[in-house]
């Protein structure tokens, strides 16, 4: 876990209650992982301590970590923007990199979840 420590060290100075897009780096395929946050070193952590656990989300992103290790992923900041513009700047960065993205989806439109659930409630007669 050291090894992990020393790594994300480097990059908080540079990230800590900053907001913009990134990209997750595997330098050994040139492939990337394009996000966003309000806040790009907790988002970072996030993602460095789930592929070390072997929890990540990204079914993709993933399997590169556990082939190549955390050596050979870099973050990059793409740009530094305002929150309300992250989701719009973002989708800009994945249009521009999609070819050689891990991410799983295009859109940067995320599901309104409450409205989804509703929506199923009402299927089942429950609401």
């Amino acid at each position: 876990m050291a090894e992990l420590a020393d790594y994300l060290f480097i990059y908080n100075y540079h990230l800590k209650y900053k907001s913009g897009i990134y990209a997750l780096v595997n330098v050994a395929e040139a492939r990337w992982y394009i996000g966003s946050s309000k806040d790009m070193m907790r988002r970072a952590d996030q993602h460095f301590h789930q592929l070390y656990a072997g929890e990540h989300s990204n079914y993709k992103l993933q399997t590169a970590y556990d082939l190549y290790g955390a050596s050979v992923f870099s973050i990059v900041v793409l740009e530094h923007c305002e929150e309300d513009s992250l989701a719009k700047r973002e989708g800009v960065w994945l249009s521009r990199l999609w070819k050689r993205a891990y991410n799983i989806r295009r859109s940067t439109a995320r599901p309104d979840l409450s409205a989804l659930f509703r929506s199923q409630m009402k299927n089942r007669r429950i609401i």
